[in-house]
């Protein structure tokens, strides 16, 4: 069969023929939607580009997506298969952005407290450290929830009084507002706080 003869197929089809190993078929899904991912892969990679990466390995992330798409596809969920496309091809780049952030931040371990200044010269948490403050909302988006994430890791490695100076200065307290409102002394907030630093940056290596 010729392309035009692929016409007359719809997705489920076509994904049947392709699970199958009807090379044609499978070669027709990918032309099909090639545009598709393309628009994706170029909209991840504008975002990463300044990082060093190609594009032709962001759109290679998506190849490999789509391929488990059809391998993985159920049309008993009555999704249509563009729907699920997109939501396997988003997973992918997903990780790669999250990749990308956690390998960027292992350099926390430079920090000197759980507070660090930002090139506006305001003072932020660690945790917003974590998450690059990029002016494209797609990605801190994306990135909320890892943020999260690493947010309740961390607190399961805390113990009381950790997670306590923990959350004051997530809150934006100093060191000696914390120490106002514990009534324990500013040494002790202190060490506390590198406690709290070290354990955090050994969650990050982790990652």
């Amino acid at each position: 069969m010729n392309r035009k003869d692929y016409l007359n197929y719809n997705d489920y089809e076509l994904i049947n023929m392709a699970l199958e190993n009807n090379e044609d078929a499978i070669s027709f899904l990918y032309k099909k939607y090639d545009p598709l991912i393309n628009k994706k892969a170029k909209k991840i990679y504008n975002i990463l580009k300044k990082s060093g990466i190609e594009f032709d390995d962001v759109k290679q992330e998506c190849l490999l997506a789509f391929e488990r798409a059809i391998t993985s596809f159920n049309p008993n969920n009555k999704t249509l298969f563009y729907t699920f496309v997109n939501v396997c091809i988003d997973r992918q780049l997903k990780g790669i952005l999250l990749k990308n952030n956690r390998d960027k931040y292992r350099v926390l371990n430079e920090a000197v407290s759980l507070d660090a200044v930002n090139k506006e010269g305001e003072e932020v948490n660690i945790l917003d450290t974590y998450i690059e403050q990029t002016s494209n909302p797609e990605y801190n988006m994306l990135l909320e929830e890892d943020k999260n994430e690493l947010e309740r890791l961390i607190k399961n490695q805390l113990t009381a009084s950790e997670e306590l100076v923990f959350d004051l200065k997530m809150q934006g307290f100093s060191y000696q507002e914390i120490e106002a409102i514990t009534g324990k002394d500013n040494k002790t907030i202190y060490n506390t706080a590198q406690r709290v630093k070290s354990k955090i940056i050994k969650i990050l290596e982790e990652r």
